[in-house]
């Protein structure tokens, strides 16, 4: 049997706090895409009485007849549906599975794919869940359970069917992908042959743990480390300060609206020169709860907490690595406070290199079995 040529490399870096996205529309431009990893029943939305309420931009999605939401507002619904988890077992949950459908229907929608192109998926796990049964299991999630034939995706979109053909999947580990962002183009070609040979430390800080790794010659050591913390410590601390400048009462407000109130601040706060100022409302009767000095000391804490992990990691001196990159979407924002670390180096960005280097690695790969 002929195998079929690979027409476009998809790469999803599904996070447990967001998810990245990395193709190209059919002309060959860049196609990305950051967004909550989670989802929303479509009745979650309510009703609109002659058009008068709020639209929110969200796509709407049939799985296995359910119907969801997804999309750029999708933080502003109430009853989210989450991804996260911090277990293995979450590449076999349904509120995983039926998100790929969703992902890759967007996906489909947003850059065109069509019936009869073959799509080679790229995408990865942290060190700790390398196993092979854990791989297998996100194959087997990101090939579906089409009877017609395996790898078959048929998912209603706003009210049309789009199909994708998944033909290949791919699994790396994160802190590879880190330094594939830099080693390989989005062509797949080599361009920095010298990081092969060095040795590298990796500090990844998601929502709910830290990753610290070790890559020698591009060979990851056994001695990595993944301690369960992240920056959802601080999106505790934050709703713990608003529900205590609220009279103890509870406030429905998630990750990913502070996430919206945080970037916003410091936008603005970048535009006018200034020191941004955390502020969140919880309705127009009520004065703006300022949790600026709540999250300074949040990110403080944690970074003390990651402070005592990386010592306890790598005792020597990091002057012995030739490289130690700080990753993760909010790394930055963190960064002054894991002190420990004098000068980290930075992917070009923090929060999207894992997709970065998933997409450059499919496409090598990509390029290697059609050349076959």
């Amino acid at each position: 049997m002929t195998k079929k040529k690979i027409d476009r490399v998809v790469a999803i870096d599904l996070g447990n706090g967001l998810t990245n996205i990395r193709t190209v529309y059919p002309d060959g431009s860049p196609y990305e895409l950051t967004l909550p990893s989670a989802f929303a029943k479509t009745e979650s939305i309510g009703i609109s009485f002659d058009g008068a309420g709020e639209k929110y931009n969200v796509s709407q999605f049939v799985v296995d007849g359910g119907n969801y939401v997804w999309g750029e507002d999708v933080y502003k619904i109430k009853g989210l549906i989450h991804t996260a988890s911090s277990h293995e077992e979450r590449y076999e949950m349904s509120n995983y599975r039926t998100f790929i459908e969703i992902v890759l229907g967007k996906i489909a929608k947003d850059v065109d794919i069509q019936p009869t192109e073959q799509i080679l998926i790229s995408t990865g796990v942290p060190s700790n869940q390398t196993k092979p049964s854990t791989v297998e299991a996100i194959k087997n999630a990101f090939f579906g359970t089409s009877k017609e034939y395996k790898g078959l995706h048929r998912i209603t979109v706003d009210g049309q069917v789009y199909t994708i053909n998944v033909a290949e999947v791919i699994v790396t580990s994160q802190p590879l992908a880190t330094v594939l962002a830099h080693y390989l183009n989005e062509k797949g070609k080599v361009i920095n042959k010298s990081l092969a040979s060095k040795r590298i430390a990796i500090i990844d800080i998601g929502g709910g743990t830290t990753d610290l790794d070790t890559l020698v010659r591009f060979n990851r050591q056994e001695n990595f480390r993944s301690i369960p913390v992240g920056f959802r410590q601080v999106y505790r601390a934050i709703r713990d300060e608003i529900r205590r400048q609220n009279d103890g009462k509870e406030v429905d407000v998630n990750d990913y609206e502070l996430l919206n109130i945080i970037q916003n601040a410091e936008a603005k706060a970048n535009e006018e020169g200034t020191e941004p100022v955390y502020t969140y409302k919880i309705s127009d009767k009520k004065a703006p709860i300022d949790f600026t000095d709540t999250y300074l000391r949040a990110l403080k804490e944690l970074g003390m907490i990651i402070n005592m992990h990386i010592s306890e990691q790598w005792a020597e001196d990091f002057d012995n690595f030739d490289y130690v990159y700080l990753v993760g979407g909010s790394a930055k924002r963190l960064a002054p406070f894991i002190e420990i670390l004098k000068n980290p180096d930075f992917p070009r960005d923090p929060g999207k290199s894992n997709a970065e280097g998933y997409y450059n690695f499919g496409v090598a790969k990509m390029n290697e079995l059609n050349a076959a």
